[in-house]
């Protein structure tokens, strides 16, 4: 997933670049910055690496679907990114879903705001939201235990720190 994420951020650096960067060590370099800071922020924790990792992604094809004459098979490539999106982040899709639509709009900022700059944007929005949204309902919520006042959780197997998490895709 830091892989992902760290692809992401690169197709992101390469967008707002002005000029078009082939094999330019800055662009690189400037791509890696954000993910090591973010390595070092959340750590590999799967619930964060796995809500964040296709905002990048869905944000730069969505900016490009936005400004450009879309090809069927970019709506087709948008519609398995938004469902990596739901299997990988569960009820926090929708969390990651408006952020790669926010990432889209910023990144056509100068953009002008035609009627079908405006249809493509909504159509993205519901082609991001829906599958989001319908995750979000579909999906249980974990289990959590009712403890009683002043109780202390403790790991299940004696080492300290190893909890089972409750969310995310690596819930039993």
């Amino acid at each position: 997933r830091l892989f992902l994420i760290y692809l992401g951020t690169l197709l992101v650096t390469r967008r707002i670049a002005s000029s078009p960067v082939q094999g330019n060590i800055a662009t690189w370099i400037g791509s890696l910055v954000p993910t090591i800071i973010m390595l070092d922020v959340v750590g590999i924790d799967p619930v964060v690496l796995g809500t964040i990792v296709w905002i990048p992604f869905i944000g730069v094809l969505g900016a490009k679907i936005i400004t450009e004459n879309p090809q069927p098979s970019w709506w087709i490539l948008l519609g398995i990114m938004s469902l990596e999106n739901c299997l990988s982040a569960n009820q926090a899709s929708i969390i990651s879903s408006a952020g790669a639509i926010f990432l889209a709009t910023t990144l056509t900022y100068g953009q002008p705001k035609t009627e079908v700059y405006r249809q493509r944007l909504a159509t993205l929005a519901a082609l991001v939201l829906v599958p989001a949204f319908v995750t979000a309902i579909t999906t249980p919520f974990p289990p959590l235990p009712d403890y009683p006042k002043g109780a202390h959780v403790v790991p299940e197997n004696a080492i300290d720190g190893a909890l089972q998490p409750l969310i995310g895709p690596t819930y039993p």
